[in-house]
């Protein structure tokens, strides 16, 4: 599962731990979460930020991916957030690309500052004193292709590194980049042989993700946007959900958000509502129930629009 920024969240995961029932080969990343924000931020600014590292007993393993500009930052939240809560890995962002992210210097930003980025790496590794396995999620470059940067980060053997197959610039306006993943794993097989190659961009479905592991022989595939709306995603090769199972998923996901999250009012409700479209499609009456879910002002109004649909 990649991380992705307010969908990856505890409910998110939640869903597909209940509906994909994924195995031991499966692992759940956190939403990106500052590192600066878990050291730094005042009391509500702090349980924001750190309600994006809960996690339940079900999503596991679960790796919390971080970001900063600062690597003593870095091994700070490790020590002080990231141990403490009992996560199975730490993974460092250096992807991001996101205009505001790059401004602080961090994300995609880290690409250009390989010096910088390296270190991060090593202090996470002290922090972690060899309790947690340290990755990386990365791109191939930041306005161009630049394998020397694969080089650089694999010079501090991180335990894994996901690449991203594109660059910065690229964002996800073009095809992922896969014809680069042999070079990849020819560095990393001369510099870090120990390191775990995982490949992301452009994954739809199950069946896909398979294809990608078999010809490219990289050693995992992370998965973004294929996601959305599907958290029965590992258990079908392709999605083969009706729309009574779209709905009751739905639910739970709602279910799950206003448990976590809406209660205490730690994220806004709107953050559910982009995910409507993704799971309320490809049925008959599905534009209708899309425009009165997009109405609502709370879980409650969507679930009972949503168990109405289904005559509960």
């Amino acid at each position: 599962m990649a991380p992705m920024e307010d969908v990856t969240d505890v409910a998110f995961r939640e869903a597909f731990a209940k509906f994909s029932v994924p195995g031991e080969d499966f692992i759940f990343f956190t939403e990106f979460t500052s590192a600066d924000g878990l050291l730094k931020a005042d009391k509500i600014g702090y349980r924001k930020v750190a309600s994006r590292l809960l996690f339940s007993s079900s999503q596991r393993p679960v790796v919390a991916q971080i970001f900063s500009a600062s690597p003593e930052n870095i091994y700070k939240a490790i020590k002080k957030e990231i141990i403490p809560r009992g996560f199975d890995g730490v993974d460092i962002n250096m992807g991001c690309p996101d205009k505001t992210i790059i401004k602080q210097k961090t994300g995609a930003y880290l690409m250009q500052v390989p010096e910088i980025a390296k270190e991060m790496v090593l202090k996470a590794k002290e922090a972690s004193g060899g309790k947690l396995p340290i990755s990386v999620k990365t791109r191939v470059g930041f306005n161009n292709v630049d394998v020397n940067w694969i080089r650089e980060i694999l010079s501090v053997k991180p335990d894994a590194l996901t690449v991203h197959l594109r660059t910065k610039k690229e964002l996800s306006l073009v095809d992922a980049h896969w014809d680069l993943m042999p070079e990849i794993l020819k560095i990393r097989d001369e510099i870090s042989p120990n390191t775990k190659i995982i490949g992301n961009g452009d994954i739809k479905n199950l069946k896909e993700a398979r294809e990608k592991l078999q010809k490219y022989n990289c050693d995992g595939v992370m998965i973004g946007r294929g996601l959305f709306g599907n958290p029965s995603f590992f258990k079908y090769e392709t999605d083969q959900r009706d729309s009574a199972e779209k709905i009751k998923q739905l639910i739970f996901h709602l279910e799950k958000f206003g448990e976590f999250l809406e209660k205490d009012n730690l994220k806004p409700y709107h953050v559910m509502k982009k995910h409507f479209k993704a799971y309320i499609n490809g049925f008959s009456g599905a534009k209708n129930l899309r425009e009165k879910l997009m109405q609502t002002t709370n879980t409650q109004k969507a679930i009972d629009i949503l168990k109405n649909m289904l005559d509960y």
